[in-house]
């Protein structure tokens, strides 16, 4: 199954930069360098890699990487800065649904399908841990609404009578949610 799923992704990666290219008419492979996003991910590094590494070898075209949050990278798909973004958590872009919509790029195929963003509390915050003498701080937390519950627990020395939590980025439209 593994090597399946190997096969499959390098399949996509080829049929991306094909259409990447296509953009590309009428401009030599040296004239133009295709500008890929780097959120900072392993992974989007990694796919990177491997749509630069095709795109050298097989039609000639340089490549390079263009730094950025997900927030940044996405306006510069949107502003033709950036050719392609190899892998983009689609959740924190408020107006993804809406610029793709509109046409403004092309979502090409789905790199990962199997995994969640969620937030984590040390397991004593809400089991506590007797051999620590350590009481439970937050025993009824079981989701992010339940926060709200508990400033006391996640204090904001700014501003002591509301709680923090440091996770997400500025821009990502959880930054907002947690606001």
């Amino acid at each position: 199954m593994l090597k399946k799923n190997n096969v499959l992704k390098l399949v996509a990666s080829v049929l991306l930069i094909s259409m990447l290219l296509s953009g590309c008419g009428g401009i030599s492979a040296e004239e133009r360098e295709i500008k890929f996003a780097d959120a900072g991910w392993d992974s989007i590094k990694f796919h990177n890699a491997v749509a630069g590494t095709i795109l050298e070898e097989l039609y000639g075209y340089s490549w390079s990487e263009v730094s950025g949050s997900t927030p940044v990278t996405h306006q510069g798909i949107l502003s033709g800065e950036i050719d392609g973004h190899m892998e983009i958590w689609t959740a924190n872009i408020s107006s993804y649904e809406e610029d793709k919509d509109k046409d403004r790029f092309k979502e090409l195929g789905t790199n990962f399908d199997d995994n969640f963003q969620v937030f984590y509390v040390p397991r004593y915050v809400i089991e506590g841990d007797s051999e620590k003498g350590i009481d439970a701080s937050a025993p009824d937390l079981k989701y992010v609404w339940d926060l709200k519950k508990y400033p006391d627990v996640f204090k904001d020395e700014e501003s002591p009578a509301k709680g923090r939590v440091y996770g997400g980025i500025p821009g990502w439209e959880v930054d907002q949610i947690m606001h």
